[in-house]
């Protein structure tokens, strides 16, 4: 009588199939140490330019985030009527009597229609025109974009501008490549720099009243005081020390967010 083999797996084939599963697992989520700035694939790793080991910027938890994002538009921008919006300006712009556009339809002997736009003024805008706002003393401070920031941070590394005091960073922003200079600018000159998670430059935007935002830098307060005197104060002392104070207890309250040195390694 012929007697049925019944093929049993044995334990070793079984374990050596969980710790393949296992391996290729863990190698899926490894992400590869960058070193050259084409290899790149988050702002928080770069890699740096000199050679060596890659530029480490410390990334903020989902909830920090939250929390900065919504204290920088409650006591910075809505409580100073600060916006990236050209159009809100230009409506503030109208309201101080600032120059405004006007764009009127007119026939060209063809037949066709062309848009003239022209300048009109009312008369007590040169006054109004120096006058110096709230809104104006931030846009001093806070500086959004990418370029914008690039041209702070390359003014501080040359002595020609003043040293920022806090860099924000927004991580879901692609290629990463655009801001890989940024960390390496921050790291040379010693500047707290922060990276935001999730999608951070939309909700940086929207707090700023822009459509994204890729990088914010936040300068001195002494380099806007300079600028402050500049023109005819609409804001008396007080007030614009006021400003001051709120900006740069956002700042430290960043700064807070930011590891150091030791918890970071």
């Amino acid at each position: 009588m012929p007697s049925s083999k019944t093929k049993v797996p044995s334990m070793s084939s079984s374990t050596t199939r969980s710790k393949k599963r296992g391996r290729t697992k863990q190698s899926k989520h490894t992400k590869k140490i960058p070193t050259r700035l084409i290899d790149n694939e988050s702002i928080d790793c770069v890699a740096s330019p000199i050679g060596g080991s890659p530029i480490r910027t410390p990334v903020a938890s989902t909830d920090d985030k939250d929390i900065l994002i919504e204290r920088l538009q409650k006591e910075v921008v809505d409580k100073f009527e600060f916006t990236l919006s050209k159009r809100r300006q230009r409506d503030t712009s109208i309201m101080l009597g600032g120059k405004t556009d006007i764009v009127s339809e007119v026939n060209d002997g063809k037949g066709r229609k062309r848009k003239r736009r022209k300048v009109s003024r009312p008369p007590a805008a040169a006054e109004a025109s120096t006058e110096m706002t709230f809104a104006d003393i931030v846009k001093r401070r806070l500086i959004a974009g990418t370029n914008q920031c690039t041209r702070a941070l390359e003014a501080s590394a040359s002595s020609t501008g003043p040293r920022p005091s806090l860099v924000l960073l927004s991580r879901d922003v692609r290629p990463p490549t655009i801001l890989a200079h940024i960390p390496v600018l921050c790291k040379r000159m010693g500047i707290p720099a922060l990276v935001l998670p999730g999608r951070a430059s939309s909700e940086l935007g929207k707090a700023l009243g822009g459509k994204s935002v890729a990088v914010a830098v936040f300068l001195p307060s002494t380099a806007a005081a300079d600028a402050v005197t500049d023109g005819q104060q609409q804001l008396s002392e007080d007030d614009v020390r006021e400003c001051h104070r709120r900006i740069d207890s956002y700042v430290k309250f960043a700064h807070s967010k930011v590891p150091t040195n030791k918890a970071a390694s």
